[in-house]
């Protein structure tokens, strides 16, 4: 009789346990998901953000739109993730609410362990997308051969301060390139030009070009700005804000 009652014991802890387990591995599959749902919907914008700084001297492009329908969508994404994930938990036993912070903790580790090994990829990849499209599309020499040309002076005290340029001025070779702003900036040698996307949602973002090498500085209204080398007269920047 103790024999059938130990062996009945040892049954009923190793269901406990088993069902336990299986409950836990739900939780883990559950987190694995989430976790990549993130890392794919991350992963999704960072291509549309390469694609729309390739596709930013193109008319009609569609990257821009999806960029900021995606942007928008974030706040939903996060919120049908979150009640998946309450109703999963709440199927499984709110006991289990311990394990899940735990679990939450770890995916958050790995999260960022991944996002920084990534991160060379994925910084900056408007400005590496137009990058990719100046190299390959745009004569360099032919903006400096016009930027030499054009006769421009100061009209402000500080040296460093931009006249904008408006369209009805733009030469062929910046209007093929679509641009939201042109402006310029010094004068003769140290004339630079800086043609310029961007909007409220994708940061502003462009390419400048230099009569001759000089140092550029930074727009006073950026905090930095990162810089893709073309050559010693040109550059593709991104401001960092």
């Amino acid at each position: 009789m103790v024999v059938h009652l130990d062996n009945k014991g040892y049954m009923m802890a190793k269901i406990f346990i088993n069902n336990k387990f299986q409950k836990i591995k739900k939780l883990v599959y559950l987190h694995l998901g989430l976790l990549l749902s993130i890392i794919l919907y991350f992963g999704f914008l960072n291509f549309c953000f390469f694609q729309a700084g390739y596709a930013a001297a193109i008319n009609d492009s569609p990257y821009f739109n999806i960029i900021i329908y995606t942007a928008f969508a974030l706040p939903l994404f996060f919120l049908i993730l979150l009640v998946i994930y309450g109703v999963v938990l709440v199927k499984i036993g709110i006991r289990y609410i311990f394990y899940s912070l735990a679990l939450w903790i770890l995916s958050f580790l790995i999260y960022c362990l991944i996002g920084y090994s990534l991160s060379f990829f994925l910084n900056f990849p408007i400005a590496k997308g137009y990058y990719c499209y100046v190299r390959n599309n745009v004569d360099i020499s032919e903006l400096q051969t016009w930027l030499a040309e054009y006769e421009h002076t100061i009209t402000t005290q500080d040296k460093y301060s931009s006249d904008r340029i408006f369209k009805d001025n733009w030469p062929a070779c910046i209007k093929k390139l679509n641009p939201v702003d042109v402006r310029i900036s010094g004068e003769e040698p140290q004339k630079y030009i800086r043609i310029q996307y961007g909007s409220f949602v994708i940061p502003s973002f462009g390419l400048c070009v230099m009569e001759k090498p000089v140092d550029i500085p930074l727009d006073s209204y950026y905090d930095s700005e990162y810089r893709i080398k073309l050559s010693d007269n040109a550059f593709i920047w991104q401001q960092i804000k």
